[in-house]
């Protein structure tokens, strides 16, 4: 980062700059998550049969790869294609050996290739269908559990009803 025609130490200048962002980002998290109430289910109870649990909407997909690797396929399905999926996407800036051409106005860039974007494109359009598919495969009739009535703070005492100890 150039500063009338000086450079900046990333030491201590730029790194305090990045810090004061980190907490002002994790001071609003907190305050976000201790002023907000999470959308809860129903208690968890042994008399309710008939709850099938769903993963949240990211990893959906990867839900959906369950249906694909059936018994031993398993591991290949939620280990290694992901896996590889990373290391694919980590491994796109290094695919490119040319060397770099100089340009009139990008100068010492490689030139833009169109064909990652296509590949990214397209695994993204797969990630999506996938997710897709598992959210709108729900099983048939999902039974609501029952609500349990919450407690009333102070107890109140019934008459005639001697109170607990």
């Amino acid at each position: 980062m150039e500063q009338n025609g000086s450079s900046r130490r990333f030491f201590p200048d730029f790194a305090f700059l990045e810090a004061l962002v980190a907490v002002a980002l994790l001071v609003g998290l907190v305050l976000l998550a201790a002023l907000t109430k999470p959308p809860l289910q129903a208690v968890a109870g042994p008399s309710v049969s008939g709850y099938v649990p769903r993963p949240e909407w990211y990893f959906l997909w990867l839900f959906q790869l369950l249906k694909y690797f059936k018994g031993s396929l398993e591991a290949v399905g939620t280990a290694l294609v992901p896996t590889v999926l990373v290391a694919l996407l980590v491994a796109l800036p290094f695919l490119d050996r040319r060397q770099p051409k100089t340009r009139r106005l990008l100068t010492g860039t490689r030139p833009v290739r169109l064909w990652p974007r296509v590949v990214a494109a397209a695994v993204m359009a797969l990630l999506l269908a996938a997710t897709l598919l598992a959210a709108t495969s729900t099983p048939a009739a999902k039974p609501t559990p029952p609500r349990l009535p919450a407690p009333v703070w102070p107890m109140r005492v019934l008459p005639g009803v001697p109170p607990r100890a």
